[in-house]
Order: structure tokens, then sequence, then C-alpha cells
């Protein structure tokens, strides 16, 4: 790995764990803006680095692994990596990275996320979809929006 990756896996690592205590407190869910800088990871640094530089942060707050969110918590490397193999296999053209984020920056980390709460807090999926999804999934679009925009841009500065 040459300095220039480690360089980007830290600063990604940083960016993230400075997003994460940006937050909307609600119980048992916070709004946060990790998965914003999970999907920025996945977009910007590829699938390599990218859940590399997710692991690190999932790393340095592992503690919360064992909470009612700690499902999220460990689908963020998962879902960098299948952020930046879906960009890698396209072209970065605006629908593409919108959509690796949508399936995989939201819709994947609902996926494992849900389950773990449901199984955390003995709850049904209803009620969980209930106080864990959609009270979270219209600001998630919001952030795959922001990502691709703001991806879009620093791509066009990195070619210059």
């Amino acid at each position: 790995m040459k300095t220039k990756d480690i360089v980007e896996i830290s600063l990604m690592s940083a960016i993230i764990f400075i997003l994460s205590p940006i937050e909307i407190p609600l119980n048992p869910v916070p709004i946060t803006l990790q998965t914003l800088g999970v999907m920025l990871a996945g977009t910007l640094l590829g699938s390599r680095k990218g859940a590399i530089a997710t692991l690190i942060y999932v790393l340095l707050i592992s503690k919360n692994i064992v909470t009612p969110t700690g499902g999220f918590i460990v689908s963020f490397p998962i879902a960098a990596y299948f952020i930046g193999l879906a960009i890698e296999k396209t072209n970065k053209s605006t629908v593409n990275i919108f959509i690796a984020n949508l399936i995989f920056g939201i819709l994947l980390v609902y996926l494992i996320g849900i389950p773990w709460i449901m199984f955390y807090l003995k709850t049904n999926l209803k009620a969980t979809l209930s106080f864990a999804f959609y009270p979270f999934i219209l600001g998630d679009i919001f952030k795959a929006v922001v990502v691709t925009a703001v991806s879009l841009k620093l791509f066009k500065i990195i070619k210059k």
C-alpha cells in the first residue's frame, strides 16, 4: 500500500469520525451523518480503500456494536465496499453513483441494521420499521443526493 493510499484512508476515517457526532437524538436510533461518510468512503476511495477506512472507524467505536444500533455500524465496511465496487464496475455517472449509494449505502445498511435491532430489542418488523426506518429513509436518500453531487464535483477537481 502506498503512502497516498494510507493518507486517503486515514483522512476518510477521520471524516467519518467527525461526521458521527452530528446527530439528532431519537430513541433508540439517532439521525447521524455517519452513513454520509460511509457513502463518501465507498464512492471516493473505491471498494478496497473505502472498506478499510470504514473498518478503521468501526474498530475505533467498537464498543457501540453491542447496542441496538450495532447492526448498522457492522454494515458500514460492507456497504462502503459494495458502493465502491459498483462504481468501479460502471462509469462515474450521476445515475450510477446515486443508485450504488441507494442500494448499498442505504438498503444494505437497513438489511443488516433492522434485523439486529429486532433481535436486540425483541421487537417485530412493523414496530422496528416505525422507529428505525420510516423516520430516516428520506434523510438517507437526501444524503445519497449530497454524496452524488459532492463526489461528481470532487472527481472533476481531481482530474485537473
